[in-house]
């Protein structure tokens, strides 16, 4: 989650909206439905927390809106925890109140403000818990403060009054549509009240009683634990969600995420050099940052096949890395067998469409088709177009190629 705006650190969220580069086409889709369900899915450091804080500065940003101006509540369920639903409800009025609390802080505020000098003065704003408290009690609840995690939970009644006032408020100010967006929602998927959770988002959303709930829309991001539980339980959210795959930067994406580099270092790099980064990266936004901190590194002037030792030391440094997302037990983003049959019968052909592949992995068509658009997500792969793949990051090809050949040795 964002926090504050300054030296960039280019291995965490972007948070700036200056560094931020790509997903224009996404962020635009978004805006343009803001009061709809999303579910955004992607691997380990694709970009989905960049992603939500970008949707988050562009919402405080925009000025026309089809359906008027959208205030953004960023949660990061990682980090508040919500214990069950009613619990989760309270969290969704406090982050709620939060950006109510921190707009209402911003200074001269007009529509030619640059993004990024409205988004840091936003940021900086900040609103305690007694904010919530007090504005909870206006609208009827008594909360104990003996014990406020205990009390610290909303029936739906309350839920849909105080976002009904909240709203009150947010037309006088300027808005007139909220949208939550939620970071890491794969942690609703491993409560047992998860189901609970999907099932009260999905007829929050349809409610022809609820006087709020056509001003409210919810982005959930996350990985593959959170689709595969909605459709394993057969979740109605899922149903009525828009559903996206995020998928590894583009050419230009990664050409102009070089440019800012060059602004923060003493970094020059040439067409080749540009061209190799493409090629090792596959155009993934973490191994991009990676290769350009391994070049600054490396001198070229002493070192005349510096590219050879660049690859040498990322294949080194990212092994963890890699191996996390190959086959480390339980962890979020990894690939299951079936994937990896699949990503080592695309490296014998490194490009081909869903019946070739089928062929060589021999898996159902429609299996691979579905592996490929996880693969994807995951930057390891890229969709060329026609429904033809390739091989993406040649970097953690090589990797794979590396580990399997001293499995081979010592078997």
């Amino acid at each position: 989650m964002a926090d504050a705006i300054g030296k960039p650190d280019f291995h965490r969220a972007i948070s700036d909206p200056y560094y931020f580069s790509g997903r224009k086409s996404l962020i635009s889709e978004i805006q343009q439905e803001s009061n709809k369900v999303w579910i955004l899915l992607g691997g380990s450091r694709i970009g989905k927390t960049s992603l939500l804080n970008a949707l988050e500065w562009n919402f405080l940003a925009a000025d026309s809106q089809p359906s008027g101006r959208v205030l953004p509540v960023l949660i990061d369920l990682n980090q508040v925890q919500p214990e069950t639903l009613a619990h989760l409800r309270y969290l969704i009025v406090a982050r709620l109140r939060k950006s109510i609390s921190r707009w209402q802080q911003v200074p001269n505020f007009s529509f030619q403000t640059p993004i990024r000098e409205l988004y840091q003065s936003y940021l900086k704003n900040v609103s305690d818990t007694q904010v919530t408290i007090n504005f909870l009690k206006q609208v009827g609840l008594k909360l104990e403060l003996r014990n406020p995690h205990e009390n610290r939970r909303l029936s739906d009644e309350v839920f849909s009054e105080s976002l009904l006032q909240s709203l009150g408020e947010l037309r006088d100010l300027g808005f007139s549509n909220i949208c939550c967006l939620f970071d890491n929602a794969e942690f609703i998927a491993k409560q047992d009240w998860a189901t609970d959770a999907w099932n009260y988002f999905r007829s929050f959303q349809e409610s022809k009683d609820n006087h709020v709930s056509s001003y409210v829309g919810l982005v959930f991001s996350g990985y593959r634990e959170l689709k595969d539980y909605q459709q394993k339980v057969g979740s109605p959210l899922l149903n009525i969600s828009n559903i996206r795959w995020l998928a590894p930067l583009s050419e230009s994406d990664v050409r102009n995420i070089i440019s800012l580099r060059e602004e923060c270092a003493p970094l020059q790099l040439n067409e080749e050099d540009i061209l190799s980064i493409i090629e090792w990266t596959g155009c993934h936004p973490c191994l991009i940052h990676s290769m350009l901190d391994a070049l600054l590194a490396v001198s070229r002037t002493e070192n005349t096949d510096y590219l050879t030792l660049v690859i040498e030391g990322l294949l080194d440094q990212q092994s963890d890395v890699f191996s996390s997302w190959w086959n480390e037990k339980d962890a979020l983003g990894r690939l299951e067998n079936e994937d990896r049959l699949i990503y080592k019968a695309m490296m014998s052909c490194r490009e081909g469409g869903p019946k070739h592949i089928a062929k060589l992995s021999k898996k159902g068509a429609g299996k691979v088709k579905k592996t490929l658009q996880i693969l994807c997500a995951t930057g390891l792969i890229l969709e060329v177009g026609d429904g033809t793949y390739k091989i993406g990051s040649r970097l953690f090809e090589e990797w794979v190629v590396q580990n399997y050949k001293e499995e081979e040795s010592t078997s």
